[in-house]
């Protein structure tokens, strides 16, 4: 029961004190918050004086935010009530939650911004892949036929240049092929669409292997991985930037990557022995590398962390909640 109200109170609020006391603080706060003031009231008469803030309710209806720190008046050694101050920190709320609606839309923007990124690799790779690489296949059938008839070519000198020049072309054409085949590999991997994130991390890890001369090893999970497509992209990008950091910064001979599941949680680790990351490194607004790996991993409710041991190496730790977990989030966001 309210038995002052200062005038600062009557201004927060919209009564005057008159039309406040002998009434239950739970009358002027929101709905849903009257049993968690009740709650920490009693806290306050145990002695626990940590602030808390409500949701309240002013006279004219509108919702207003206030901080509320209490201390217990006493009797002697009885304690008899509880005095309140309170601070009206709408703005400050009203700033915050403006804050967070804008960085969630920028977050839902670059989470757009990455899909329709990834649709273009895929269109873009299987484009290269299936159209130049299906002309150049098909000048080489050409060639195989021109190399029949070359052969029945009379003049010997006129037969042996024109096959080999025939040859060379061929030649030509297959490391073409390769190129082609490799640059869409390297714009969307097929093998994580055919295959699943598993068979994409070993083919990237072998791949890496063989360009840098490290020795990397892979443990697959025991258990089944519950990713939907983006997640197991979004962690794919990841390794590969992560693996980028290794080869230009880390001086490492060795990598060991970790996939498991843990509860609700998939978790990505990659290894390395290298010199160690500083913490200023990771701290540095110039670590492009490790922010977009961050972002990538908090489109999906999850997060990277990034730690390193002088003349140890550096480990980055990835991780993200199950598809059912933030179904299940996006359900209770939705019905709240």
């Amino acid at each position: 029961m309210i038995l002052y109200a200062s005038p600062s109170v009557e201004r927060i609020f919209g009564y005057s004190q008159a039309e406040m006391l002998g009434r239950s603080i739970g009358d002027f706060l929101d709905r849903g918050e009257t049993v968690p003031a009740i709650e920490n009231i009693l806290k306050v008469m145990d002695g626990d004086v940590v602030p808390h803030e409500y949701r309240a309710r002013r006279k004219s209806g509108e919702i207003a935010w206030i901080r509320v720190s209490s201390t217990p008046v006493k009797q002697g050694d009885r304690v008899v009530g509880v005095r309140g101050i309170l601070s009206d920190i709408t703005d400050s709320r009203r700033a915050e939650e403006e804050l967070r609606a804008s960085r969630e839309q920028l977050r839902a923007l670059a989470a757009r911004l990455q899909a329709v990124r990834e649709e273009a690799r895929t269109r873009i790779a299987r484009q290269i892949h299936d159209e130049l690489g299906g002309a150049l296949t098909g000048l080489k059938i050409d060639l195989s036929l021109l190399t029949k008839a070359a052969l029945e070519i009379e003049d010997a000198s006129v037969r042996t240049s024109l096959l080999a020049r025939i040859d060379s072309i061929i030649e030509s054409i297959d490391a073409t092929i390769h190129a082609v085949r490799s640059i869409a590999m390297e714009l969307r991997p097929g093998v994580l669409d055919d295959l699943g994130l598993v068979a994409a991390l070993e083919w990237q890890l072998k791949d890496f292997e063989k360009r840098t001369g490290n020795g990397c090893e892979l443990i697959p999970p025991w258990e089944e991985l519950s990713l939907d497509t983006d997640c197991s992209t979004a962690l794919f990008r990841i390794f590969q930037e992560a693996l980028t950091n290794v080869a230009r910064h880390s001086g490492a001979t060795g990598v060991c990557v970790r996939l498991r599941a843990g509860e609700g949680v998939s978790v990505l680790e990659i290894e390395d022995n290298g010199k160690g990351i500083e913490k200023e490194e990771i701290l540095s607004h110039a670590s492009l590398g490790f922010l977009g790996m961050r972002e990538r991993a908090q489109m999906f409710g999850g997060s990277v962390t990034v730690s390193g041991i002088s003349g140890r190496g550096t480990k980055v730790r990835v991780e993200v909640p199950s598809a059912e977990k933030r179904k299940m989030e996006r359900d209770q966001g939705g019905a709240g």
